[in-house]
């Protein structure tokens, strides 16, 4: 497996990136086999902090692992990940300061789009005023208060999944891990989400990895791609 680390000017006149020279996260040498399949190959990659970074590449290249070896969804057979110069490769995923999304969502359908975006910070045990407030406050940056009250089957896909987006922002993440968020939209609601994206990182200053296979998507939203083949 090879890995090819480019720098991408966003496509988004006049908006300058948050990204530092200094990395956030850093991956080193990181391998991973799945039964039979060597599936991450000695995978390094440096993820600068404040901005966009996207693993781009075609379904079975090892993107979608690396994330969630990232997020300690898989331990590492070889390798390591440090996040602010520390290992953290040792540590379970809710020590690791970082927060994912997937690409079905994963909503708690028993749950309103409020009780969702809240969950992670009651698990907390956060005091029940203070959750009230950040959730609103976090519906209201995806654009959603009017739908606090609704379930999930009643809301359509895109403010299904920026419900997802507010629930992982919700716990103020360090690290924020996007896995093809946007795969089961249709194309015009890819557009307005993937720069609904863009909007919320410039917005909070957030470290984000984004994972997918559209070069596209890739070069509209990125700071820096990392190509793997």
């Amino acid at each position: 497996m090879s890995i090819l680390t480019q720098p991408i000017a966003r496509v988004a006149p006049g908006v300058p990136s948050t990204a530092s020279a200094e990395p956030h996260a850093r991956l080193i040498n990181l391998c991973k086999r799945l039964g039979p399949m060597l599936a991450v190959d000695h995978v390094s990659l440096d993820i600068p902090r404040g901005g966009i970074t996207t693993l781009l590449g075609p379904s079975g290249c090892g993107k979608s692992t690396t994330l969630r070896l990232l997020a300690g969804l898989y331990r590492p057979d070889a390798g390591d990940i440090t996040l602010d110069g520390e290992s953290i490769a040792h540590l379970p995923p809710n020590r690791r300061r970082m927060t994912m999304v997937f690409q079905e969502y994963a909503l708690f359908p028993h749950l309103t789009a409020a009780g969702n975006v809240g969950y992670g910070l009651r698990r907390r045990s956060v005091p029940a005023a203070q959750v009230k407030s950040r959730v609103g406050e976090m519906l209201e940056l995806v654009g959603l208060s009017a739908a606090a009250d609704k379930y999930p089957h009643q809301l359509s896909g895109g403010q299904q999944q920026r419900v997802a987006l507010a629930r992982a922002l919700a716990v103020d993440p360090e690290v924020l891990l996007l896995d093809e968020p946007l795969s089961n939209l249709d194309a015009k609601l890819r557009v307005r989400l993937r720069e609904e994206i863009v909007r919320l990182q410039k917005v909070l200053g957030k470290t984000m990895v984004f994972v997918t296979h559209d070069q596209e998507e890739a070069l509209s939203i990125s700071d820096q791609v990392a190509v793997m083949d």
